[in-house]
């Protein structure tokens, strides 16, 4: 039987519908093995903050800092000044020179200019230049250069937004800040009390939890790692780093590995950063 080009047309179309039908069930079926696999294997992590040092050390004589009058416009240059003198304050790290008392060894002086300062509805561009002296000596210079696009963003955010930048960015160059970084949990399933406690950031409760269990079963690895998650979040490294070699002891899986090595740098920069204080 010899088919017609309409014939063959139509069988043509069948055959498509056919592919398209096939490969619409292929993708559904994928998903919902994807969503069936994510919800057998749940993930269990949370956000903790953690140290991190000044790009540049200072002598240790160092304690005291100030922070002249930044050149350039004003709408810009004196918020970023006193962004820098807060976070030097707050930091613990340096204390305020008190005038007619110097210190023997003279303040950190934080100096700067604001070259471009341009900001308008949903847009703004700030370039700074901002050096550090001590004793006629000039240690560090560093130039930030900052720019956001934030449609409907008000004149008022725009510059808000990038004196924050610009402040966040130098402050790390002569004071010890914090990073958030992801850290994953090994909790006994959602019931957990310990992993409960963190979700809700009760760092303490958490621990207290997970104690009780390690004192129940010592051999448990996944308590014992997990309250060194919950040690670290809570800013107390050598706690952390003890549980996490206590988890590596009885399991040395490549997760327990790395967290251990990892707090143990976070525990050398506290270190590092304490003994300035």
């Amino acid at each position: 039987m010899v088919t017609g080009y309409g014939d063959r047309e139509k069988a043509g179309n069948r055959n498509t519908g056919r592919w398209k039908f096939l490969h619409r069930s292929l993708v559904l079926t994928i998903a919902m093995l994807g969503l069936l696999g994510s919800a057998g294997c749940p993930e269990y992590r949370v956000i903790v903050d953690v140290p991190v040092p000044p790009k540049i050390m200072f002598d240790t004589n160092i304690k005291e800092y100030t922070v002249s009058e930044f050149e350039g416009p004003s709408e810009c240059a004196s918020d970023i000044k006193e962004g820098i003198d807060t976070a030097a304050k707050n930091s613990g790290y340096l204390v305020p020179a008190i005038p007619g008392l110097p210190d023997l060894d003279g303040p950190l002086e934080v100096k700067g200019k604001v070259s471009t300062c341009s900001m308008k509805m949903g847009y703004g561009a700030m370039n700074t230049a901002m050096v550090l002296w001590h004793g006629g000596r000039q240690l560090h210079q560093e130039v930030v250069k900052e720019e956001t696009n934030r449609p409907g963003a008000s004149v008022e955010e725009v510059r808000a937004t990038l004196i924050q930048r610009t402040v966040d960015r130098f402050v790390k160059s002569f004071l010890p800040t914090k990073k958030p970084e992801v850290r994953e949990l090994r909790p006994q399933g959602s019931h957990d009390l310990g992993w409960m406690a963190m979700r809700e950031k009760n760092w303490r409760q958490a621990i207290e939890t997970w104690s009780t269990r390690t004192k129940e079963d010592p051999s448990n690895h996944r308590a014992w790692y997990s309250r060194g998650v919950a040690h670290e979040a809570n800013s107390q490294l050598p706690e952390a780093v003890a549980d996490y070699k206590k988890a590596v002891e009885l399991n040395p899986e490549e997760l327990y590995l790395r967290m251990l090595s990892h707090a143990q740098k976070m525990k050398d920069a506290s270190t590092i950063i304490n003994t300035r204080k």
